[in-house]
């Protein structure tokens, strides 16, 4: 039913589906929050323009191939709060 109204997987904690760490964390970590001083994978810094325009394009793309459905882009649930040097400079 979900698929039905929202695009395949995008409903509920859509940012990986976006910006997957499998495929940039190795090579962009700064992409991903920074929590106490340490990157972690379930959340994207959202500071950077980078991610926006990598997120941007990978909706398009999904939007493309399912027109019709609509697309909840929730951040992840996490009780932690990123920050870091990049962040306070924006």
């Amino acid at each position: 039913m979900l698929d039905e109204v929202f695009g395949k997987g995008y409903y509920v904690q859509t940012f990986n589906r976006l910006v997957p760490w499998e495929t940039y964390f190795a090579s962009h970590p700064e992409y991903f929050a920074c929590v106490h001083g340490k990157r972690i994978i379930d959340q994207l810094c959202l500071s950077r323009p980078e991610v926006l325009e990598i997120a941007v394009a990978k909706l398009k793309s999904e939007k493309a191939a399912q027109p019709a459905a609509d697309y909840g882009l929730p951040r992840t649930c996490s009780k932690s709060h990123p920050f870091c040097a990049h962040m306070a400079r924006t």
